[in-house]
């Protein structure tokens, strides 16, 4: 594969002018990462990341008509999107430790037992958003609140990219261990 055909931009020819508006918000938010320092949410970049990762899908075909080109190609798009979200993510997490209001709110959500494992829930939402597409062990939430395990984690089988290189794709290491439904925990920063 020629890096010339993998490092093409994303072709917004196939793609809704909602889309294309969606990932636009999401480039322009993440060109200014520094923001999250001063305490903005990541719920809006994280519910973005979605529309991007389609966007992205749709664009694929226009790259190459090969199949195993279209995938690493959607690879390494998906990692610069999801290195600039782990950008805003360590960013909110120095507004904590950093920002004289973040501290504040930092205790007020101890105290309020609102803090979830060291996190605040935007910045948890925003890991695993990561998490869902990382390239060793991808997990996802169980939402389902009728299911038992509602709220742990379950190892997705659907991520094959066994087929591609992956050296050079962007994977996050939460702070936090990430327990499974079946009592197993990984650390991803243990992760290789």
């Amino acid at each position: 594969m020629t890096t010339a055909i993998l490092s093409q931009p994303v072709n917004f020819s196939e793609v809704s002018d909602i889309g294309r508006q969606k990932y636009d918000r999401f480039f322009s938010l993440t060109d200014s990462a520094e923001q999250y320092a001063g305490g903005t949410s990541l719920n809006e970049l994280a519910d973005l990341f979605t529309s991007v990762r389609g966007v992205i899908h749709m664009s694929r075909t226009r790259i190459s008509s090969e199949l195993r080109v279209q995938d690493q190609w959607e690879l390494n798009r998906l990692s610069e999107a999801k290195e600039r979200l782990a950008k805003a993510i360590v960013m909110k997490k120095s507004y904590y430790e950093n920002h004289f209001f973040g501290i504040i709110t930092k205790y007020v959500l101890m105290l309020f037992c609102m803090w979830n494992n060291g996190n605040a829930s935007d910045i948890i939402w925003a890991e695993d958003v990561l998490l869902f597409w990382d390239s060793r062990r991808p997990v996802m939430k169980i939402t389902n609140i009728d299911n038992s395990k509602y709220g742990k984690y379950v190892e997705r089988q659907d991520f094959d990219k066994s087929h591609l290189d992956t050296s050079r794709y962007y994977n996050y290491n939460p702070s936090r261990l990430i327990e499974l439904s079946n009592g197993q925990k990984i650390d991803f920063s243990s992760l290789r």
